[in-house]
């Protein structure tokens, strides 16, 4: 198959005959399953961007459809989410960030994720996909154990830093605004926005990051990633009379030390020997530390040609007719990086449209990240502040 150009590539048809649906037929395959929304227009978002990048078809199916896997979950991506979660009320309780508050306010985490995994698990306790519901409760367990140890240590080591003389503006708050040319609307969801306290018409965007390997490395990618001039686009358009003068990665180097363990009998027994392994780490490589708070002055024009060419394709991609034969499908990317972790949309993409039913209600429900972002907004916004629209 001919790969079309990156401008145009998800409005061109394609040679792949088993997904050549009309639009009033792939429409109504979702509505047939009791969701009248289950293909909808949706706003302009920097993973939607990414996610474009990688592959239109994929992009189509999950957020244009909002399709997820049913009992979706990612080790590494739990972790994040716990550890955000934390983050985002150790900022609200502010100093002297009272961890204890912060750990009882997402306690219940993973008896949510256990109900979840119950719902969907048969008679015998299997998930659909055939995988034991105890493994994923322990998953879940050590997932929270090791977000938990990391904000626990961050305290020691990241608060305070480039974060002083700084105050909550908006936390965990998703900003949606219209730009001019752009035709969706753009949305983001910044982990915090800080003000300043010496002149409170300046602004600082953080982004919390969790990663196992090089933090520097890590950091460096703000420098290309679409993220930052993206949330810098829509805050500055949301708040005119403010002014995003600095983005700040806030990463936490993973610990390869995992809990329960004979050896650490007690948590806070866990909980030192985490902090002496990032002593440790800090000690052998002090380029390499284990906290880094990245501060990247944020210059040049709020609106650059390539960020404005990226907006207008993916606003086409998000308002677009949702026909299939218009979503160009990447093959190179249907089995992931070294050929791993194979998409999940694969099954529909190499099955016949009148599959597609049976496929669906087996392997998906419909979930949208806006409606998540609204049911799940953790912290009410710091005074006279509301989320923008």
């Amino acid at each position: 198959m001919t790969k079309p150009a990156p401008h145009d590539r998800y409005l061109e048809e394609t040679d792949d005959h088993d997904t050549l649906l009309s639009a009033k037929r792939f429409v109504r395959i979702f509505r047939e399953l009791g969701d009248p929304f289950a293909v909808r227009r949706i706003p302009v978002r920097s993973s939607g961007i990414h996610c474009l990048r990688e592959c239109p078809r994929k992009f189509l199916f999950r957020y244009r459809c909002g399709l997820r896997l049913k009992g979706e979950r990612a080790f590494a991506l739990d972790v994040g989410t716990v550890f955000h979660n934390i983050m985002a009320h150790l900022h609200y309780v502010g100093p002297p960030h009272d961890i204890d508050t912060a750990l009882a306010a997402t306690s219940t985490w993973v008896q949510e994720k256990s109900v979840g995994f119950q719902a969907l698990a048969d008679d015998t306790g299997l998930m659909p996909d055939g995988t034991p519901i105890e493994k994923l409760i322990q998953e879940t367990e050590r997932s929270y154990s090791l977000a938990r140890v990391m904000a626990q240590v961050s305290v020691d080591y990241l608060f305070g830093g480039v974060f002083k003389g700084w105050k909550p503006f908006l936390i965990e708050q998703p900003i949606e605004v219209k730009l001019d040319e752009i035709t969706a609307p753009v949305r983001c969801k910044p982990d915090i926005v800080l003000q300043s306290e010496e002149n409170p018409a300046d602004l600082m965007l953080v982004d919390h990051k969790t990663c196992s390997g090089n933090s520097a490395q890590r950091a460096a990618v703000v420098l290309y990633e679409t993220q930052p001039a993206l949330e810098r686009l829509v805050a500055e358009a949301a708040f005119p009379e403010h002014t995003v003068k600095f983005f700040v990665h806030n990463i936490v180097v993973k610990t390869g030390l995992r809990y329960p363990a004979k050896k650490y009998p007690t948590w806070e027994d866990y909980l030192t020997a985490v902090r002496d392994d990032y002593e440790a780490r800090l000690t052998k490589d002090p380029d390499n530390p284990p906290f880094l708070q990245a501060l990247t002055a944020t210059i040049g024009a709020i609106l650059p040609r390539e960020l404005f060419t990226n907006l207008t394709e993916a606003s086409a991609a998000c308002q677009g007719n949702p026909d299939p034969s218009r979503y160009y499908r990447n093959s190179s990317a249907c089995f992931g990086r070294f050929g791993r972790s194979p998409c999940p949309y694969l099954e529909l993409c190499r099955s016949g449209a009148h599959l597609w039913p049976e496929i669906l209600e087996r392997r998906f429900t419909t979930s949208f990240r806006e409606d998540d972002e609204e049911a799940d907004t953790l912290l009410a916004a710091p005074a006279g502040k509301e989320t923008a629209q």
